[in-house]
């Protein structure tokens, strides 16, 4: 039977290929005209520890991942204790009989597949841990999928690792394709409905997003600490940053990692640093450095529970109000939270030019979820795309006692000329204390006003440069679900769900938190009938930004705080119950 989204899970433990799986089956169907999205959950451990990966994908657009399973593969018994129960009606068990003998199943509603991956694996020569690339050859052969599209995969992927391992891969895919055909138990009840294939389409993460969009923006330095779940940003500058110039530096840890930024930054090149909130902590102090210099700065944050060390490899969206507020004292800083890959690749745009042109940190808020995995997206384009560097000088007026260059003088805009250092005849100062116009330090309290008063102003120039909340969906509606960040993509397949049983909701998303658009809240929300808000936290923090800058208390709001991303499906089942309107099958 034709199924709109076919959901592909593979479960065992860690370090064994299971993430080079679910990536390498969901190019395939990117390559077969599919929309694909993936899904990886892991423990915080080097090595081992249960671990899953799943591929979603469907002719339809698909932002966020689905519960319902339809293809469960399992490498071992304790996979299947832990997620059998995730199986559709008339869903399929795959598993491997030579490490699982016996599987205890108490379902009838399932088909079992015993498929010897392990002895397929030793009849191609190959080792154990290839059991994942076996897995991918049964699952195509039971879709009746051509294994042409994989090996196209495999070539590119292992081709620098020389022929004998493309072979490997190859005589393991079609071993795999070649038992299912031959082997499986019935017929295979779900068959995908293949789509158009289109050119110049990408299966991208939300941290290769960032990296891409940094690249285009033109950064020059990155510093890093390996710290999930922004470590795959990490690698990914340290192997592509050179081929563009940028200079990458991994440091002992992430005080060091923002100072090197700030130093660089200052000396005149887009510098930008990445961590999660327990980096971001450590940051704080030298983000107000930043601030009180005036050095433009991009910090990314993915963000993960806490509070401490809370759930590293999972996802959550409290770090909201921590970034909004993060150092002592008030200064000027810009919060965005792209809500998809493509919004990750802007994203990065906006904050280099914002953190030039206004001299001031900008943070971009990502979490694991988006940052770790795969969605489908048309190619990345930057045909309007500028470079704005801000009010640099390279010759100035020298004035004052100390004949130095007014680096900090009171402008109308709060912004200052500003030249790099080493720039000829245009000498001032820059250091962590109140300063007056040319950077040297004060307690006077009339040049404290005036400096922190320019700071300060840009504050009202900058809120124009900024994009405003987007709605999707029917302009009229019964229900407005009001979303930020990672939450962007589960709401709109949920609207989708909903939309094909005839029920009118919409989207209000936040991609800008900080400064607030308040003025255009206001006028979004303006005869919205009911407005619940759908955020990955327990607080609610944006119900409680919007109260703080509108009024408008949202009591109805829709939290998740477990770690894992919400699932569209739960979600529509949840605008349903709002409404009073019976829950209906799930897709």
């Amino acid at each position: 039977m034709p199924t709109e989204v076919f959901n592909w899970k593979i479960c065992g433990v860690g370090g064994y290929g299971l993430q080079v799986a679910s990536s390498m089956l969901g190019k395939t169907f990117l390559r077969g005209g599919l929309n694909v999205q993936t899904y990886d959950e892991f423990p915080s451990v080097i090595k081992g520890g249960p671990a899953t990966s799943q591929v979603a994908a469907s002719v339809a657009p698909i932002r966020s991942p689905r519960q319902a399973v339809q293809l469960l593969v399992c490498l071992n018994e304790q996979s299947i204790r832990d997620h059998v129960r995730e199986l559709v009606p008339g869903g399929w068990l795959l598993y491997d009989p030579d490490a699982v003998p016996k599987p205890s199943v108490k379902r009838t509603d399932l088909t079992l597949f015993p498929a010897p991956l392990t002895r397929i694996t030793q009849e191609v020569k190959a080792e154990k841990i290839m059991r994942n690339v076996v897995s991918i050859g049964a699952t195509l052969g039971l879709l009746g999928f051509s294994t042409d599209l994989v090996n196209q995969q495999l070539r590119q992927q292992y081709g620098q690792k020389g022929e004998e391992v493309v072979q490997e891969n190859l005589k393991a895919v079609e071993a795999g394709a070649t038992y299912a055909t031959e082997h499986a138990p019935a017929k295979f009840p779900f068959r995908l409905k293949v789509g158009r294939r289109r050119q110049r389409r990408m299966l991208i993460s939300g941290n290769d997003a960032l990296g891409l969009g940094a690249l285009a923006a033109g950064v020059r330095f990155y510093a890093g600490y390996p710290m999930t779940p922004s470590t795959s940003l990490l690698f990914f500058m340290v192997k592509h940053g050179p081929d563009f110039g940028v200079v990458v530096r991994q440091l002992p840890d992430e005080i060091a990692v923002i100072n090197a930024a700030i130093g660089a930054s200052f000396a005149g090149v887009r510098s930008m640093v990445a961590t999660s909130g327990g980096g971001f902590s450590l940051m704080v102090e030298s983000l107000g450095l930043a601030a009180m210099t005036e050095t433009p700065l991009v910090v990314v944050n993915a963000q993960r529970p806490g509070p401490a060390t809370g759930l590293p490899t999972w996802t959550e969206q409290g770090d909201l109000r921590f970034v909004m507020h993060a150092a002592p004292g008030d200064f000027p800083r810009v919060v965005v939270a792209p809500g998809d890959v493509t919004e990750c690749f802007q994203a990065m745009s906006l904050a280099f030019n914002i953190a030039d042109r206004y001299q001031t940190p900008v943070v971009v808020l990502t979490d694991k979820f988006l940052g770790e995995s795969s969605f489908t997206t048309d190619a990345m384009r930057t045909t309007d795309w500028r470079v704005d560097r801000g009010p640099v000088v390279t010759r100035g007026v020298i004035s004052g006692e100390h004949g130095m260059f007014p680096r900090y003088a009171d402008t109308p805009s709060g912004v200052s000329p500003r030249p790099f250092p080493g720039t000829p005849g245009l000498p001032y100062m820059a250091n962590s204390d109140e300063h007056d116009e040319f950077g040297l330090s004060t307690e006077e309290a009339s040049v404290r006003l005036v400096q922190h008063a320019k700071r300060m102003r840009k504050l009202t120039d900058l809120a124009w440069d900024l994009p405003e909340p987007e709605r999707y969906g029917p302009t009229k509606a019964d229900l407005t679900l009001l979303s930020w960040g990672s939450t962007k993509g589960p709401a709109l397949d949920a609207l989708e769900l909903l939309a094909a049983e005839g029920i009118r909701i919409n989207l209000i998303h936040f991609f800008v938190l900080h400064p607030f658009p308040a003025a255009t809240t206001i006028k979004r929300l303006a005869g919205v009938k009911r407005l619940v808000t759908v955020e990955g936290n327990a607080s609610g923090q944006l119900a409680g930004l919007i109260r703080q800058h509108t009024g408008l208390a949202i009591e109805d709001q829709i939290l998740r705080y477990d770690g894992r991303p919400f699932e569209a499906v739960e979600l529509a089942a949840a605008v349903r119950e709002r409404l009073g309107i019976k829950r209906r099958a799930h897709a």
